[in-house]
């Protein structure tokens, strides 16, 4: 294979990964609410983080290895789907608590008029 082809079949395996995107969903607003990573640099570590991901499926693609990237994905899939499942278990009671906070606040807001 050329070097074209090898660019080419890498693009096409990279556009066909899902565990890969579904964990850069759950984790770019996941850095963003913990403020580790800024609105403003979203983009940045979005370009990044598919820049890396697509080197490796270059390498991988030179070396033949596509059941290790199948591999890997589906891996990263099921870590996107734990991460999900945490958030929602750890944001009931943080917004029940939120919740509760607010309903505070309205209520001194009201007897304080």
């Amino acid at each position: 294979m050329d070097f074209i082809t090898l660019v080419q079949l890498a693009l096409a395996t990279l556009a066909g990964l899902v565990g890969f995107p579904s964990l850069l969903a759950v984790i770019i607003p996941l850095l963003e609410k913990l403020g580790w990573l800024a609105f403003e640099n979203i983009d940045k570590f979005n370009f990044w983080a598919n820049a890396i991901v697509f080197v490796g499926v270059f390498v991988a693609a030179v070396l033949g290895r596509f059941e290790l990237i199948n591999d890997i994905d589906a891996t990263l899939g099921l870590v996107a789907r734990w991460v999900t499942q945490l958030l929602i278990l750890l944001g009931i009671p943080f917004s029940f608590s939120s919740a509760r906070r607010h309903i505070v606040q309205v209520r001194q807001g009201l007897l304080g008029k």
